[in-house]
């Protein structure tokens, strides 16, 4: 995610803008454009227009130019945003939060509750946003995936549900 400064507006009517935000070379891509503060939780459409050459000195990232749609004119000069980059979507998948799974750089697995015990499950992951992962196979949308906890845990623990 960029977090940025004032909208920069590029027409009189305020119905397009473009933006320039810093970022690191693994985030470009598609872009959704979200205005935090006054208007929480509405998306605005856009495209990368440039991507500057060469990074920042200093911070190692690179200056990006946004073009972003208003056709409703709900942005306003002055304005503060984010700009989050999508590098990839998949529609319906299966995800969990990524803190329950425990070796994920090796042979990843979670912890699945079935009879009141704590089952073993590798799986197989897919893309991450750094709070949720995505579960290509090894779980069902009805698992109980345990995700508190499960590093002290050892298989067929016995394990009592707090909600």
């Amino acid at each position: 995610m960029l977090y940025g400064g004032p909208s920069n507006f590029t027409d009189k009517t305020m119905k397009n803008f473009h933006e320039e935000k810093s970022c690191y070379a693994q985030d470009w891509s598609k872009i959704i454009k979200k205005i935090s503060g006054s208007i929480p939780d509405r998306k605005f459409k856009g495209h990368i227009e440039v991507i500057s050459p060469s990074t920042d000195p200093q911070s190692q990232a690179y200056l990006v130019k946004v073009f972003i749609e208003n056709p409703k004119q709900i942005i306003k000069p002055g304005m503060f945003t984010d700009v989050l980059f999508t590098k990839k979507k998949v529609d319906n998948a299966l995800v969990i939060p990524l803190e329950a799974v425990v070796n994920l750089e090796s042979d990843p697995y979670v912890y699945v509750l079935k009879n009141n015990k704590a089952v073993k499950t590798p799986v197989t992951t897919g893309i991450n946003n750094n709070q949720e992962i995505q579960i290509i196979s090894g779980l069902s949308k009805e698992s109980k995936v345990i995700y508190k906890g499960q590093s002290l845990l050892k298989p067929g623990q016995g394990v009592e549900v707090v909600e």
